[in-house]
């Protein structure tokens, strides 16, 4: 319920309840890596791009192949400048068949804009 609930608000741009709805989630359900996913998400469109990474990481931990965290993952990496890690990750991205892989970076216009799950 609370995972749905944070869709709802960040999708309406209410960012903090949708953190919050986020966060009781996650003390709900901890092994659930997708509220890891979607709070990465959260600061990435917020420019926290350290703790973004933080999160991906932690989906990663147990998703390994999840080519669209890596993608995400490597957004935050080439906003704080770290062109090396981007690239691996956009190369996983790629590999693993991203839904986002084949969208060139150029294209993305605003982090801001992307759309949850």
């Amino acid at each position: 319920m609370y995972f749905n609930l944070g869709l709802v608000y960040v999708n309406d741009n209410q960012i903090t309840e949708g953190m919050n709805s986020y966060n009781k989630a996650l003390e709900l359900n901890p092994k659930n890596v997708w509220i890891n996913y979607n709070r990465g998400m959260v600061y990435l469109m917020t420019e926290k791009f350290n703790d973004a990474i933080s999160e991906f990481d932690k989906v990663l931990a147990t998703q390994p192949d999840d080519g669209d965290t890596h993608y995400y993952r490597g957004l935050a990496y080439e906003k704080l400048n770290k062109t090396d890690k981007a690239k691996e990750d956009f190369s996983l991205a790629v590999k693993l068949k991203s839904t986002h892989a084949n969208v060139p970076y150029e294209d993305i216009k605003d982090v801001k804009e992307i759309k949850l799950n």
